[in-house]
């Protein structure tokens, strides 16, 4: 199985072509993924039913589960998010006078273990995939602005490479959230938001 979210537009259009869908379905479901946040093919409803029978036996449309919510008196909320898979991340919600920035994990755990950090603590699980780290961000905008992105979150980001840099170019995409590449920041320094050893996040 696919998850949609995982998918540049023309890697869709190729999938969707293998189901003898038409190329513009592949439109249609990006702008329901996106813009109207399906979540999933039923709620698509100008596909047809014949459509969604086969689109269901190939891909799917992943999710988050909200474990744990923390708000700080400045504003900032922390998000404990669980994956499909039962492991779990955090994202952060960062408020400012000019700008809604969210930092988003890349990775379960990290190999590195700085010091100064405890994301490392308990060892490094795997990578997110794109679809996850996008995911971070749309379950934020459901109820907050957003006009940055900040790679900063568990994870050294470059150590996930690909799909970093996959997830970034799907949330610059016209067909993905749109986000510009200048509101959108790698931080390589292995500086992240979970310092705090006396809270562990």
């Amino acid at each position: 199985m696919i998850d949609v979210k995982d998918l540049f537009k023309e890697e869709l259009v190729k999938e969707v072509a293998t189901l003898d869908l038409e190329p513009f379905r592949a439109s249609q479901i990006l702008d329901w993924v996106y813009k109207k946040r399906a979540v999933d093919f039923d709620a698509m409803t100008n596909l047809t039913a014949s459509a969604k029978a086969a689109l269901k036996e190939k891909f799917y449309i992943s999710g988050l589960e909200l474990i744990k919510e923390a708000s700080s008196k400045d504003g900032t909320i922390k998000f404990l998010l669980g994956l499909q898979d039962s492991q779990r991340i955090e994202s952060v919600f960062i408020p400012s006078n000019k700008t809604n920035t969210v930092c988003v994990s890349s990775q379960v755990g990290c190999k590195f273990a700085c010091e100064f950090c405890a994301s490392g603590k308990a060892g490094f699980v795997r990578n997110l995939r794109p679809a996850e780290i996008i995911n971070q961000v749309l379950f934020i905008q459901a109820a907050h602005a957003v006009t940055n992105v900040v790679f900063m979150g568990m994870g050294e980001p470059l150590d996930n490479y690909d799909f970093v840099i996959k997830a970034v170019r799907l949330l610059n995409a016209p067909y993905g959230l749109g986000i510009g590449q200048r509101k959108i920041t790698i931080h390589f320094d292995r500086g992240c938001c979970t310092r705090n050893k006396k809270t562990g996040g």
